[in-house]
């Protein structure tokens, strides 16, 4: 196992900023001396000031022309962009290789989820879901999410969406995390999630909710519609305070369900989607221990809560917030069914656990067969990682796992370790040596490298690339944030 340090240039968690103001970043790093390509990137996008660029970010065919496509989002700009691949060397600011999408008012925080999400209007087009947790249209901080075709032009996206699906109440945040749900209603069509992680059971509901997640079942219906109407909701357990704001956000009550939505995957190998959500303000074993839970499909219609869930995997401890964020992995030990990634930022230096969530009833994701850890408390290793892709031809899957809290302690530069062979069996360590690192350079003081994180082919040369979302750098100017490339070769 081989593990090299993707990138490394300072940064605090962005997620934890009030909505009415921007994160803090104590030292302008505009002026110094960015030896971007010295460690080995190969294009870096910039974000305008303000944009905070790079919070979310997924590679993907979004025009069908056979080539990756760059989806990156910039919520502090209320604005998602979309650039074309193949992606060109150098660097460049964001608004001059790609085309970006805004709502009318910046307030609206668009872009805090962003996702593809399949061809949910059943048009042949990939189809991308915006979270916009800001709107206000049911309420303060509501949210709503925009659908749009990946082949969007110049425009906003009220005018290009074809569909607008409507928070229930003020202060749900719906839009923060969205994701393609393959088919969970069992009518052979894709479906949507929509995580609304304030969800606090309406203004009567007395703190009855820890969050929702809504399952919008395709083909979604153009025009607007509400969340409220979804053909189910998931909805957590409400009633305990968190201890603190949680490392990967601080818009959540309870358990904070909706937060981290693992996509579509076959867990239990019966031909059926399942689902799998986090939950980590769970308290079972203390405030925000956290959990994840997973429903067997085709999933009922209607209301349901996190306590009727097939399978719930808790944290180890107080504080851990495990459950967020989650992926649903590719079969990893030949037993024909899909795998589970957990992560739990708040552990120690943070921790992912691998495992297979076949087994009905409660169970510790401590015993899980494959657990990573970062490399020094506070690191936020697990706040995000990327797809699964052969990178080194060895054909074993490696992934890259953003630790924006980690690096120098006087500067928290935050880090995005590339895990090469790192799924076996086991306990994998970056703090005592059980894996090795080759770290790379990196400047700038609080850019929260690796709060989101990529794998795909951008420049078109049949080789995946590491793409990394550093959403408070100021390499643009204040706040622009940016995205940093690094090629294959």
């Amino acid at each position: 196992m081989i593990l090299s340090l993707l990138a490394a240039c300072a940064g605090g968690p962005a997620d934890t900023a009030p909505l009415d103001t921007a994160p803090l970043d104590t030292a302008d790093d505009t002026a110094a001396p960015l030896d971007w390509a010295a460690d080995g990137t190969w294009a870096l996008l910039e974000g305008a000031p303000v944009d905070g660029l790079g919070n979310e970010l997924a590679v993907e065919d979004l025009d069908g022309d056979g080539q990756a496509d760059l989806l990156v989002a910039a919520y502090l700009g209320n604005r998602v962009c979309r650039v074309l691949g193949p992606l060109a060397a150098g660097r460049a600011a964001v608004d001059t290789v790609g085309t970006c999408l805004a709502t009318d008012l910046d307030a609206d925080y668009a872009g805090y989820g962003a996702a593809p999400v399949g061809d949910l209007d059943g048009d042949g087009v990939v189809d991308v879901a915006v979270g916009a947790i800001g709107d206000a249209d049911a309420g303060a901080n509501a949210g709503k999410v925009y659908l749009l075709p990946g082949t969007w032009g110049a425009g906003t996206l009220g005018a290009l969406a074809t569909s607008t699906l409507v928070g229930e109440t003020a202060g749900d945040y719906a839009g923060l995390a969205v994701s393609a749900a393959g088919d969970l209603t069992g009518d052979g069509l894709p479906d949507l999630l929509v995580g609304a992680s304030g969800y606090d059971g309406g203004e009567d509901g007395g703190g009855a909710g820890g969050g929702r997640a809504y399952v919008v079942a395709g083909p979604v219906a153009p025009g607007e519609s509400r969340l409220a109407d979804a053909w189910a909701s998931l909805t957590g357990l409400g009633g305990v305070v968190a201890t603190a704001a949680p490392p990967h956000g601080a818009f959540g009550v309870g358990d904070f369900v909706g937060d981290a939505l693992a996509g579509p995957a076959d867990y239990d190998g019966d031909g059926f989607t399942d689902l799998a959500l986090g939950a980590s303000g769970d308290a079972t074993l203390g405030p925000s221990t956290g959990k994840a839970v997973v429903w067997f499909g085709p999933l009922a219609a209607g209301a349901g809560s996190v306590a009727d869930a097939d399978v719930l995997l808790t944290g180890p401890e107080a504080g851990a917030y495990a459950g967020s964020p989650l992926r649903a992995l590719p079969d990893l030990d030949g037993d024909g069914r899909a795998e589970l990634l957990v992560a739990g930022d708040g552990y120690g230096a943070g921790v992912v656990w691998v495992l297979s969530p076949t087994a009905p009833g409660t169970s510790a994701l401590a015993d899980a067969p494959i657990r990573v850890e970062g490399q020094a408390d506070g690191d936020l290793f697990g706040a995000a990682v990327s797809a699964l892709v052969d990178l080194d031809g060895d054909a074993l899957p490696d992934l890259v796992v953003g630790a924006p809290g980690g690096g120098d302690p006087a500067l928290e530069p935050g880090m995005a370790w590339v895990l090469l062979g790192a799924l076996v069996p086991g306990v994998h360590t970056l703090a005592d040596g059980g894996a090795s690192a080759v770290p790379s350079s990196g400047v700038g003081f609080g850019d929260d490298v690796g709060r989101a994180v990529a794998l795909g082919d951008l420049d078109g040369d049949g080789a995946p690339d590491q793409v990394v979302g550093a959403p408070i750098s100021d390499v643009g100017g204040g706040f622009s944030g940016g995205v940093w490339v690094r090629t294959a070769r």
